[in-house]
């Protein structure tokens, strides 16, 4: 693991920022006990009020999609791991096409809401449906890929 560490001067008993060095994650010694910048300890709120948080790196990856249907689906699999994704859908239920498939549990309804939230402050032309299908798109497409390579 790759952690960037900010080294800094003092200057008149301030603390100045410098180059960043790269540090592995090497058993502590007096050279690697300095305080370092982890990404993941930075925390964005998605949406205000939510109450669901990201890592402030990967909400600025997510932030880059232009487009409304990439912006969905990248932050769906940013807020949920593939397995629950896959062993998932939306609201929940057994499926409307299949009637001897199993029933699937329900996407975390905080999640969600800080989803819909987000991508409707960022695209307000979109509609909840949408919204929905481009994240039971993205489930549909990690199902049968999944298949795909159990298959092989």
């Amino acid at each position: 693991m790759w952690r960037v560490c900010l080294s800094s001067t003092s200057t008149a008993g301030m603390s100045t920022p410098t180059t960043p060095e790269l540090v592995t994650s090497q058993p502590a010694t007096p050279e690697f006990s300095k305080p370092c910048y982890n990404s993941s300890t930075a925390k964005v709120e998605i949406f205000a009020g939510s109450g669901v948080f990201m890592d402030e790196l990967s909400w600025a990856m997510v932030n880059k999609c232009s487009a409304s249907t990439s912006f969905i689906r990248s932050l769906t699999l940013a807020l949920f791991d593939v397995e629950t994704l896959v062993r998932s859908n939306l609201r929940g239920g057994a499926s409307k096409r299949k009637s001897d498939d199993e029933k699937r549990e329900a996407l975390d309804p905080q999640k969600l809401n800080a989803l819909y939230g987000a991508a409707l402050k960022k695209f307000p032309n979109l509609t909840k449906s949408q919204i929905g299908s481009t994240i039971n798109g993205k489930i549909a497409e990690l199902r049968f890929n999944l298949k795909k390579k159990s298959v092989n």
